[in-house]
This record gives structure tokens, sequence and C-alpha cells, in this order.
């Protein structure tokens, strides 16, 4: 094959092919890998410093190499897509979304026990929406059903070129049950809803090991200064409540996700809406060392930075500006919490699809308050990545990474930058050109 190049933007030229030259052309593309070398002016990896002159080179939707111009090179078989003065960053992640769901507003007050509730199943959409969630920069999206309780299983999903008239969800799904989504709000059926969960995953001695126990009680009391007791030390000797379950005891399978998600297996989301419901459900952090979910927090969350920090939890914060109560001091919960140092994912300030084009905007309005544009950047790259458990497959610009990439015009966080093109896993999913 012949090495191509082509400016960002122009359309193949030649003559229309014929439809045997088309099958032709279509035989060979399954056969052989597709190879695009992007030239950029810079590539911002998020995992490591900037390349200047750069060239992200992808084969078959997956990222081979980044680096200068001169030290990477080019495949002759490969289309050479010169960019110019362009910027290429990761795709954006959203961990928390209700995209390509009927839901349109969390509810954090109920007490379902969805834990085999899989939104996949649920999952509805058009190809307009694809394209707008395209637009806004997307990438990959962990659509989550939002309840209180146990909501049930999200899954992670890309945009993807348009086929076909209608849209089928299932070519969306990159993995079904990507993170355990629950919610808590400050009442008490629900605290007595979370009690009763953890007192049903609490660990309890085996039978067998209780009835041992009790002889060895039994035997105790009648002879407490045998040689026997006296030869072993009294750390060495077993204890009840150290024990963990019986490991053949059977979980109930509405229970199984939550301790997967206590077990570190399965990423967990927790919505709290408000600071009051973090304080109510502050108690079971301490009682539950392992139970170190994702936290979503509302827009009041900069009343509780003291008290969220030592938890050790990432959290998930819209980029939205709040004034405190009567009064007309600004405060940015997002701004607060990067400066502090904990693990932030950043989202839009609407959960309704068609409201997340803005986004860009508001996440420059940070780096404008203050925010670093590099952390800000990370927020919406590999942070949610790594609260997913993805980090190893998208998120930032590494060789064996899935080729999400977005093509800006210049800086991300500068005023007048345009989002040129989005690429989800190898394919052009949005192209300002053919799509302004």
């Amino acid at each position: 094959m012949t090495r191509r190049a082509t400016a960002f933007g122009s359309e193949p030229r030649g003559l229309r092919p014929a439809l045997l030259f088309a099958c032709l052309a279509a035989t060979v593309a399954a056969q052989e890998p597709r190879t695009v070398a992007y030239l950029a002016k810079r590539a911002v990896t998020v995992s490591g410093a900037a390349v200047d002159d750069a060239v992200v080179l992808v084969e078959d939707a997956k990222i081979v190499k980044v680096g200068k111009a001169a030290d990477v090179e080019i495949p002759d078989e490969a289309e050479v897509v010169d960019l110019g003065g362009a910027w290429i960053t990761p795709g954006f992640v959203h961990p928390a979304s209700t995209a390509f769901t009927t839901q349109q507003q969390t509810d954090a007050q109920g007490r379902r026990d969805g834990g085999d509730r899989f939104v996949a199943d649920e999952l509805v959409g058009t190809w307009d929406l694809v394209r707008s969630v395209a637009r806004a920069g997307y990438t990959r999206l962990n659509v989550t059903p939002f309840d209180g309780g146990v909501a049930g299983h999200s899954c992670l999903v890309r945009p993807t070129p348009k086929s076909g008239p209608t849209l089928r969800p299932e070519a969306l799904i990159v993995a079904r049950a990507s993170s355990l989504s629950m919610g808590f709000a400050p009442r008490t059926s629900a605290k007595n809803f979370w009690r009763e969960l953890f007192g049903k995953l609490a660990p309890k001695p085996a039978a067998s090991e209780e009835r041992r126990q009790g002889r060895g009680r039994e035997s105790r009391s009648e002879s407490t200064s045998g040689p026997a007791a006296e030869s072993q030390p009294a750390e060495s000797r077993p204890a009840a409540e150290s024990r963990p379950a019986e490991k053949d005891a059977k979980v109930d399978a509405k229970l199984q996700p939550l301790v997967d998600v206590l077990e570190r297996r399965l990423p967990g989301l927790l919505n709290l809406p408000t600071a009051a419901a973090f304080a109510h459900f502050e108690p079971f952090f301490k009682d539950q060392p392992r139970f170190r979910p994702t936290l979503l927090l509302g827009g009041d969350a900069w009343m509780i930075l003291d008290r969220v920090k030592p938890t050790g939890a990432s959290v998930v914060l819209s980029t939205a500006a709040v004034n405190r109560p009567d009064t007309n001091i600004v405060r940015v919960p997002a701004l607060e919490y990067l400066d502090a140092g904990v693990p932030v994912a950043l989202v839009p300030e609407t959960g309704v699809a068609s409201g997340y084009a803005d986004f860009r905007f508001h996440l420059a309005e940070l780096v404008r308050r203050g925010a670093d544009g590099d952390a800000v950047l990370r927020a919406v790259t590999l942070t949610p990545c790594e609260m997913l458990g993805v980090a190893d497959e998208t998120g930032s610009l590494d060789a064996g990474k899935t080729a999400d990439l977005i093509v800006w015009s210049g800086d991300p966080f500068a005023p007048t930058t345009r989002m040129l093109r989005v690429v989800a896993a190898g394919e052009v999913v949005f192209d300002e050109a053919k799509d302004p």
C-alpha cells in the first residue's frame, strides 16, 4: 500500500470508486489493520509531560506510539493526518451519567435493593443523542441508575459512528457491569436500610467453630490449670470473633455486588446529594473501613471538605459555583477539592445530555478562577478512569490504550479554542468540518 497524506478535514480526492473497487477495498481493510498518524503542534498525554511537534500513531483503534515527529517512524502504509497547529488530548470520561436512560433526576431517598439490576438492559437513545455526546468531547460514559439504596449496575458506553437508521443500544456498550450505583438521603428509614445491609454482611463464626469454642469453654471451666493450658500462650489461642465466615457460606445474589465493592472487585458510586447526607452516612464509613466508594457530592460539598478528605474517598463534583447562604460569597467546591488534593472527577452542571455542550466552557472558567489546567484536564480524563478501574484502557495518551482523542484548535482552555474532531476507539465520531 502507498503512504497517504491528508489535510485535516479534507475529503479524499479522485474519481468516484466503482462498486468492484469498493468491495475490494473493504476486503483489504478487513484484513489489514488501519494505521493513522496524527501530526499536531502538541499532544497532552495527561499521564506525563506534554509532547510538542507530536505524532500520535494509531493502529487498529489502539495508540501504538506518542512522541516527537523526529523520533516516531511512520509506517509507509499509514494515513498521515496533518493537524497543523492543533492540540490533541484524551477524550472526556463521564463517571456517572444518566444519558441513554429515561431517568432525568436522581432519587437518593428510596431503599431499593437492586443488586441484580443492570442499566445496560434499560438503555434507550437515538443517533442525535450520540451526536450530542460526541460533540461535547465524551468518548466514554458510565451510564448509571440513581436510586436510594443499591440502585444497580452501571454500564460503560462510548459513542460510535452512525450505522443504520436505528440505534442499537448494544452497539454502544463497552462493559455491562462497570460499577455499582448506590444512594443515600438523611432519613431514618434510609439509615435503617443501610444498617441492615451491612449487618447481613458482617462476618459470623461458622457453626463448627461455635461448637468447638463451646467445648473449649466447657473444658476450661472443668480445669483451668492443666499443663496444656499453661503451655499455650494466650495470643495463640483461636478467637471466634476474629475468624471470617466459612468460605462456602452463600451470599444473596442481590448482596453480592455490595460484597464485591467491599472487596474492591467492583467500583462503587455512592450518591450523597447534600452535606447533611454525608454527615448522616459518616458513621458507616467509620464502622466499615473497607467501604470506600467514590462519592457523588452536591453543591454544598464545600461545607464538608475537612470531613471528606480524611476518608480517603475520591469524589465526583460538578463545575458549578454556589453562593454561601444569605451572602454574596461565591464558593466553587470543585476548585476547593482540587486545591486540597482530593481525587476529583468533574462532570457537567446538568444531568441532561443536551446540556453537556457547554461543559468545556465551564472547565475553562475553572481555570480562569485559578485552577491548574493540567489538574482540570486530568479530572475529566484519567481520574474518572481510575475511579472506574479502566485507567489501563483509556484516559491518557499512552501506547497500548484505546485511541480516544479530542483534537482542539489550540489550548483546550483558551476562550477562542474550538473542538475540531473527536475520535472514539479509533473512529471519528465528530468532525467540525462535516458537522459544524
